[in-house]
């Protein structure tokens, strides 16, 4: 459990819209939401803009792969029970599974238990990556392409131990979870004075 702390807001009742202004504290990082639900027939509908200049998912969610600070904004609107996220990402540094990573920006949206990724750039062992996928929250199937360029094979020693060089490619990958066995990765890599 999540203690959140710190919590401080305001809201502004007008005929059937509140307007609300709030900011908490989870694990010592802290968030803002502010914004409109507007109260009509049916569910409540959302208007919100979420924030926060540094919050680190695996602080909350104890089985994150992703560990580091994130710098998010993102806008909140259909229902409670049925929310659609759209935002905007941003990680000074990172890491995902135990690969490290650098000065990364995404644009990312949330609907119908889909997580979908655009845009992805980032730093990463010399080289530069560049992604999008979607994620179903709901069976845990991923896909997405990925593009590497100019990338230190020494980064994945733990994978490849004893490799040198750099590589460039654009592979596919798809797969299940944390189950290696459903991972399927494809495409095309070159490779500059490779070693082994």
């Amino acid at each position: 459990d999540t203690e959140i702390k710190e919590i401080r807001g305001l809201a502004d009742i007008s005929g059937k819209t509140v307007n609300i202004f709030l900011g908490a504290v989870a694990e010592e990082q802290r968030a803002a939401v502010h914004g409109k639900i507007i109260f009509g027939d049916g569910e409540p509908r959302l208007s919100l803009v979420a924030e926060s200049q540094e919050f680190d998912p695996s602080r909350i969610l104890p089985d994150c792969p992703y560990h580091g600070a994130v710098a998010v904004v993102a806008n909140i609107s259909g229902t409670p029970s049925n929310p659609a996220v759209k935002g905007e990402l941003s990680a000074k540094s990172g890491e995902v599974y135990g690969y490290t990573f650098s000065n990364a920006k995404a644009y990312a949206a949330y609907e119908d238990g889909r997580i979908v990724l655009r845009s992805l750039k980032t730093e990463l062992y010399g080289g530069r990556a560049e992604a999008e996928g979607e994620f179903d929250a709901k069976s845990f199937g991923f896909n997405g392409h990925v593009k590497l360029y100019d990338v230190s094979m020494e980064g994945f020693g733990g994978v490849l131990p004893g490799i040198s060089g750099k590589v460039s490619g654009d592979l596919g990958i798809a797969g299940r979870g944390n189950d290696a066995n459903m991972l399927s990765v494809y495409g095309s890599v070159s490779a500059k004075d490779a070693g082994y």
